[in-house]
Parts: C-alpha cells; sequence; structure tokens
C-alpha cells in the first residue's frame, strides 16, 4: 500500500459491490459538497438516507461510466503536458484522526505530494472550469457550480492527506482544463468538522436533514427507469413539510405585523418628512417653499424656484 501524507491507508475493495457496501460507513470526499448544502444534484437527506439504507445505492450513470473509463487517458494527457509521472493509487485513504472522513484519489504525484482529481465533462462546462482556475470562486458557488463541488472535493482529500497542493484536471471535449488547488487550512477545518458532526446527529442519531432541491434531483434520478405503475417505499417527509408550512405561516403573521406597524408609524408622522423620535413620535411640520427671489446679479433670466 502507497503512504500517502498522513492519512492511514487500507485496500480498497476490487468487487463493486463490496466497495459500494463500504462506502456506507463513511463520508467519501465527493458527498462533502452534499453534507454542505452546496451541491447541485444532491443534498444532506440524500447522504443521511443513503447511510441509513432509506434510499438505495445509487449505480451511477453513463456520464460516470465515461468518466472511469476515460480516467487513465485524462492523467497521460495530464503528466504528459505538466512533465510529471503520475501514479494511480488503490487504497482508500483514511484521516489519521476523523475516523469518518475518506476518500480515493484518482491520481498522485509522488515528486511534490500533489494529489489529482481527474474529470471528463461536456464541452458547456469549460466556461465553469476556467473561472475555477481564475480563482472565480464565489461565482460558482453562487451557481451551485458542479465544479464548486468538486473544488470541494479536493480540499477534503487534502484535509485526509494533509498534503499542501492539489489539481483538478478536465476533460472538455477536445481541450484540457487544469485547476491547481492550494489547501485552505479554513475549509479543511470546517470540512472535518462538518463530516463528524454530520455523522453523529444524521448517521447514527435519529435526526434527518431538511430535504433540498438537490435532493429531489437525487431521488428522481435513483428511481429513474422503475416501471410505471410500481409502488416505491420512499422516506416519510411530513415532518419536514410541515415544518415548511409552519415557517410560511410564521412569515405571513411577520409581514402582517409589519404592515401594520408601518401604517402606525405613517399615520403619527402624518405628511412630515423629518420626526423627533423619543417616548412618542413627535412630527416636525415640513415647510414648503413656495418660491425664492433670486437677486438681479444671478437670475439670468429666472424669475423664480419652484420646489
Amino acid at each position: 500500500m502507497m503512504t500517502i501524507g498522513h492519512a492511514k491507508a487500507v485496500r480498497r475493495p476490487r468487487d463493486v459491490d463490496q466497495w459500494r457496501a463500504g462506502r456506507l460507513e463513511y463520508i467519501g470526499a465527493s458527498e462533502v459538497a452534499a453534507i454542505l448544502g452546496l451541491h447541485k444534484h444532491e443534498g444532506p437527506w440524500t447522504v443521511a438516507a443513503s447511510k441509513k439504507g432509506i434510499l438505495p445505492p445509487w449505480a451511477g450513470n453513463d456520464s460516470m461510466l465515461r468518466g472511469t473509463l476515460h480516467e487513465l487517458a485524462n492523467l497521460e494527457w495530464f503528466a504528459q503536458d505538466n512533465g510529471l509521472e503520475v501514479t494511480q493509487p488503490k487504497d482508500t485513504l483514511i484521516h489519521p484522526t476523523v475516523d469518518r472522513a475518506r476518500c480515493h484519489l484518482d491520481g498522485y504525484v509522488t515528486d511534490g505530494g500533489i494529489v489529482v482529481e481527474a474529470k471528463d465533462s461536456m464541452g458547456r462546462m469549460a466556461r465553469e472550469y476556467r473561472a475555477a482556475a481564475e480563482g472565480q470562486l464565489s461565482q460558482l458557488f453562487a451557481e451551485r457550480s458542479s465544479v464548486a463541488g468538486y473544488w470541494i472535493q479536493v480540499q477534503t482529500q487534502l484535509a485526509i492527506t494533509g498534503r499542501d497542493r492539489g489539481v483538478l484536471t478536465a476533460r472538455c471535449d477536445v481541450s484540457r482544463i487544469d485547476v491547481w488547488i492550494d489547501r485552505d487550512d479554513a475549509w479543511t477545518t470546517r470540512i472535518l468538522d462538518a463530516i463528524q458532526g454530520f455523522w453523529a446527529r444524521y448517521v447514527e442519531g435519529d435526526d434527518m436533514p431538511d430535504p433540498m432541491a438537490g435532493d429531489l434531483r437525487a431521488v428522481k434520478r435513483t428511481y429513474r427507469g422503475v416501471e410505471a405503475g410500481a409502488v416505491l417505499a420512499l422516506p416519510d417527509l411530513r415532518g419536514a413539510v410541515e415544518k415548511l408550512r409552519a415557517l410560511r405561516a410564521e412569515m405571513k403573521a411577520l409581514g402582517t405585523e409589519k404592515k401594520a406597524l408601518e401604517a402606525r408609524v405613517l399615520a403619527a408622522m402624518g405628511t412630515a418628512q423629518r420626526a423627533d423620535i423619543g417616548e412618542d413620535i413627535k412630527p416636525v411640520k415640513r415647510i414648503e417653499i413656495k418660491e425664492v427671489t433670486v437677486p438681479e446679479t444671478v437670475r439670468k433670466g429666472y424669475t423664480r424656484l419652484s420646489y
């Protein structure tokens, strides 16, 4: 097994079913954006539901299969362009103190200790990768871009291994874009804290996160291809729905109260534009200027100024 930074390593199962079963015991680097509520296609509810067995393991899709098949070629392209030697670790890497934080690396550059995450994406995503390469992360987070999620994935890998630098290398149709990523200690601390808190509350505990829009996409994706008319045992979301209804009612009541307060203030102030605020609102009478006489020396044709 390969030693990478301060991470512990265990052999990754070759059997796909065993590997999927093993993933139920930890939070992988690719799931961290979801538990933070920053993933476009799934949310914290999906991750918790999959770990608890509420949702079946997702078998992947054609895009994921294409990425897996092209991974080696993408790594070789990256290595050739950058003059680097890239190896492919076969182990599951574990953080030395946060056992539930684990990852798998697509590639690793021993000379320099660089973790490599390879992606195979559509050409339309090139703009997002270029924005990440130029440091425009706030824009990508605002858009809930998949590339922002990949950036968090690399930060998680850096947190687990203790390495200082990583790279997100992406093939977008006929072009390739490298996003070099330095470890951000504030982010790695946030990530490790989130993993521990999430596991204790939502996996070992009885709570479930509130569903987000990404969770709906994940549920639809999980059951795509199910025959029409099939009955699915979906999770009970009544608690979340009732909470949402209560919040909406509270917001409506607050809006009504706000309008009533505005009406009281306007009634007290009348047409005044200024007021002295003490124990009571005391309006100050507005002074209306009807006209102003301008001296002859500066009049220049104006006889009055109306306000």
